[in-house]
């Protein structure tokens, strides 16, 4: 799924080590991370410049793991109206 496809109006991104928790509108989190970036890359993007290491598949250690905090998976499977 890409930054565009997000399905709610406001995207929550929050990360228990650190604390950060950050909450942007749909239009502004696209304009920070561009409209076809995917879901799990623009968690990267927004996450750059936090002082942790990020976990990647060569760094299993990392302490920053960002996450969306909202559960949106049932509001992109509903059909629209």
């Amino acid at each position: 799924m890409k930054a565009k496809d997000y399905p709610l109006p406001v995207v929550e991104i929050v990360c228990d080590h650190c604390g950060r928790h950050g909450k942007y509108r749909k239009c502004r989190f696209i304009d920070l991370v561009g409209e076809n970036t995917e879901l799990p890359q623009a968690l990267s993007i927004i996450a750059a410049d936090c002082s942790e290491d990020r976990v990647t598949p060569d760094n299993m250690r990392g302490r920053c793991r960002p996450y969306y905090a909202q559960n949106w998976w049932g509001a992109a499977s509903k059909e629209p109206s």
